[in-house]
């Protein structure tokens, strides 16, 4: 299963599973590569 291709499309059978599993809006144009950074360091300790 493709994550974007069934958050992307409301007629799809796992999309509201994919977005309560994502927790929030999806835009798969926008990524901030800052914040992921962060969230890594946070990770790694």
């Amino acid at each position: 299963m493709d994550f974007v291709e069934a958050v992307l499309d409301q007629t799809h059978e796992e999309h509201k599973a994919m977005r309560k599993w994502f927790g929030g809006p999806f835009d798969p144009k926008s990524f901030d590569v800052n914040a992921v950074n962060i969230a890594l360091r946070d990770v790694e300790g």
